[in-house]
Parts: structure tokens; C-alpha cells; sequence
């Protein structure tokens, strides 16, 4: 088994997932070593030094075709093998990748499989793109993924079949998630009253401001009031905005401090039901509870096994012409059209012709090549799969050359 992903968190989870594949001899894991950085103390040059020396180093080099089989890109790798120091009953690889445009990294690999040729699973984790492609092949044209099968068995009559065991409350869950909403949107509003606060008094000192500058321009020896300075048009407008703006600073004080209030009384309520509820619970009760189901994937078992065959004959029979047309940009999409095209069937008497017409037209070259796959396909011995051992003959026409004749067969 060949995997890219991390192991999980920490190497707590990685040594667990390790020691669960060691106990089974049947399966082997190859992954990267999650982290990995190249030790300062110990550069490449010393490593190479030292594993030259014990017969632990290797190099290889492999083209990697792109676009055809003449596009030709080459990849050297360099690499030592030796047990992993947080773990050695785990093999771990470290490679030197140059890739053709000549720059370098340097990765670590980890396997527990130690039989294996270390060229091999180099090759094996470089070469992972192709096995990724083939599992988004197997989802997007064969529907690996899909449900075969609403069928589901409810899990109170599961019980007596599952091990129990216990897992955190839901609704505990659930009422940790709304004390955590609550106390979000009280930290919310206490945020925005102490912003409006601050504005306030930063208002309030430039009114303030304004009215001792008025002030200062008001007659010294007057005892008449009407007699004080009078605002200019700019200070009435500041005194009127400041008027306004202290208005809605109150009415929305008192909003804000009645809203913090009903989500303090809340947020008390929902403590106290979190407080009268398990922290655990049995998991089965827990499903049984809330009216789960259990998806029947016996079905879909039978169902994977015949769409995993399908794609294997389906390369196999694509293998001939993929190295025929040899244009690894839109091969797949030729060749898959070529097998959901319309047909016709027609009894010579001796064979069935099956007359393909494509939903595409061919380019001469291409439709060249499909003819002599056709023709391949035909000399292998074609039956039909019916028990009785009619034989069949592809052809590739095209809509304009079939014509339906209708023969009354009581004229005879």
C-alpha cells in the first residue's frame, strides 16, 4: 500500500498507525515522514560519506514520459536506507530528487517493508501521481464512489452485533458549541461599547472644546447673558452633531447593555442543562437515540468488483492503441468515446458486424489507427457473449452510410 498523506498529528499517531501495520505481515505502508528536515549536523556530503562506506547508498536514474512516448524527461535520484531513530523496526529512506530542470530536494521515506528493493519504493512514492490518476479515473468514469443502494439497516437491530463502547455526548456537544456562540457574540458587543464608549469621550472633549473657546470670546465686564459671544455657523453645526451623535450613543447603550444582558441570562440557562448532561454516553444508544441507520453495502461491494473489472479490460483493450495513436494529452478521451458510441448490429448469416458510428469525425491519421485496433480486435476472435459462439466484426462507419430497409416477410 502506497500512501502521500501524513500519518496524523503528532508521533504518538504515527508510531500507533506503524505498530498496526507491523502486527499485520499481509499488508506494508510506504509514506513520507511528515516534517522532515535535512539534520544541520549531519549535511549530505557526510551522509553519503558514511553509507558509501556500509553499502547502504544507491542511485538510479528513470525517464518519465510526458506527452508521448518520445517526450522523454529524466529524473536521478540518490539515496541512503537505514532505520528510523524514532522507530527501527521502521525503514527510512532519505533521497536526494533532482527533476530535469535541475533543482533538488531532499525527502525522507518511511516503510515498514524491508524485503522490498529500496529502488523499488522510491520509484514507487515518484511514481504515486499515476495511482492518484488512476483512483480520479475510477471515480469521475467508472463512478467508483457512487451509491449503488439506499438500502440501510436501523442500528437497534444492530446492537446485539456491534461493540459498544463510549463517546462524547452529543448534546453535550452541542451545548459546548452554543456557550462557545454565546460567549462570541458577548464579546462582540462588549467590544463595539467600549469602541462607542471611547468615541464618546473623545466627542464630549471636542464639545467641550468648542464651548470654552465661545467662552473666551464672550465680554469680560457684562452682567447681561445675552451679551455672551455668539457661536459662528461652523461651531452650531459641531454642537448640533454633537447633540445627535450623543442621543444615539444613549439609545444604543441601552440596546447593547439589554442585549449583553439576555445573553448573560442565556448563556447561565445553557450552562446549567450542559451541567445535568454526560460528558460520555454509550455510542450505540447514542445512534439508537437519535434514529441512525447503517448503510447495506453488500451491494456495492458486487457492484465496485464488476466496475474494477470494467476498468481493467477497459485498459486492457486500451493499451494496444494507446501505444499506437502514442498522444498521451487526449488518448483516454478518444478511446472511451470509441466505447460509448452508437452501433448497429447486422447478421450476414455467417457473423454479426457491429457498425460503430462515432460522435466524433476522425482525422484521417486517427481514423487510420482505429481501424487496424478494430481489425486487431476482430482477428482475436470476437464472440458474442450470448453461449453461442457467434462471431463478431467491429467496424467503424458513419451515420450517412447506414440505411434501414424493411422486408415483409410474408412476400417470400
Amino acid at each position: 500500500m502506497v500512501g502521500q498523506r501524513s500519518l496524523g498529528s503528532g508521533q504518538h499517531r504515527a508510531n500507533q498507525v506503524f505498530n498496526q501495520v507491523l502486527a499485520d505481515p499481509a499488508i506494508h505502508l510506504i509514506t513520507w515522514e511528515k516534517g522532515y528536515q535535512a539534520d544541520s549536523d549531519s549535511p549530505w556530503e557526510i551522509l553519503l560519506k558514511e553509507h558509501k562506506a556500509a553499502g547502504t547508498y544507491a542511485a538510479h536514474s528513470f525517464s518519465r514520459q510526458r506527452n508521448n512516448a518520445r517526450d522523454q524527461r529524466p529524473y536521478d535520484f540518490e539515496y541512503i536506507h537505514r532505520s528510523w531513530a524514532k522507530n527501527p523496526a521502521i525503514r527510512q529512506i532519505i533521497v536526494r530528487a533532482t527533476n530535469p530542470h535541475g533543482r533538488t530536494v531532499q525527502l525522507s521515506i518511511l516503510s515498514d517493508d524491508t524485503g522490498r528493493p529500496v529502488q523499488a519504493i522510491v520509484s514507487l512514492m515518484f511514481n504515486r501521481w499515476v495511482q492518484e490518476n488512476d483512483f480520479k479515473y475510477l471515480d469521475k468514469h467508472f463512478g467508483i464512489n457512487q451509491l449503488t443502494s439506499y438500502r440501510s439497516t436501523p442500528y437497534q437491530q444492530l446492537r446485539d452485533q456491534l461493540s459498544d463502547r463510549q463517546v462524547p455526548n452529543h448534546a453535550y456537544v452541542e451545548k459546548m458549541k452554543i456557550a462557545r456562540q454565546l460567549d462570541h457574540r458577548k464579546s462582540r458587543l462588549l467590544l463595539a461599547d467600549d469602541k462607542a464608549q471611547r468615541e464618546q469621550t473623545q466627542r464630549q472633549l471636542h464639545h467641550e472644546g468648542i464651548l470654552a473657546g465661545i467662552a473666551v470670546r464672550a465680554p469680560q465686564d457684562t452682567e447681561n447673558p445675552s451679551a455672551l459671544a455668539k457661536p459662528t455657523a461652523e461651531e452650531r453645526k459641531e454642537i448640533a452633531r454633537h447633540n445627535n451623535a450623543s442621543k444615539r450613543h444613549h439609545k444604543y447603550l441601552q440596546l447593547r447593555l439589554q442585549k449583553i444582558e439576555n445573553l448573560h441570562q442565556q448563556s447561565f440557562k445553557n450552562d446549567g442543562e450542559k451541567s445535568a448532561l454526560e460528558k460520555e454516553v454509550s455510542r450505540i444508544d447514542q445512534l439508537i437515540e437519535q434514529d441512525m441507520v447503517r448503510m447495506d453495502l453488500s451491494n456495492k461491494t458486487l457492484m465496485d468488483a464488476i466496475k474494477i473489472s470494467a476498468r481493467n479490460l477497459f485498459y486492457r483493450l486500451f493499451a494496444p492503441f494507446k501505444t499506437a495513436y502514442d498522444n498521451y494529452r487526449d488518448d483516454h478521451g478518444y478511446y472511451r468515446q470509441l466505447t460509448q458510441c452508437d452501433g448497429v448490429l447486422r447478421w450476414t448469416g455467417r457473423e454479426i458486424e457491429v457498425h460503430l458510428v462515432p460522435q466524433v469525425n476522425y482525422p484521417p491519421k486517427l481514423r487510420k489507427i482505429i481501424e487496424k485496433h478494430l481489425a486487431d480486435l476482430n482477428a482475436s476472435g470476437l464472440t458474442l457473449p450470448d453461449g453461442s459462439h457467434r462471431p463478431l466484426r467491429l467496424r467503424l462507419t458513419r451515420k450517412e452510410q447506414i440505411s434501414i430497409r424493411i422486408h415483409d416477410v410474408s412476400e417470400t
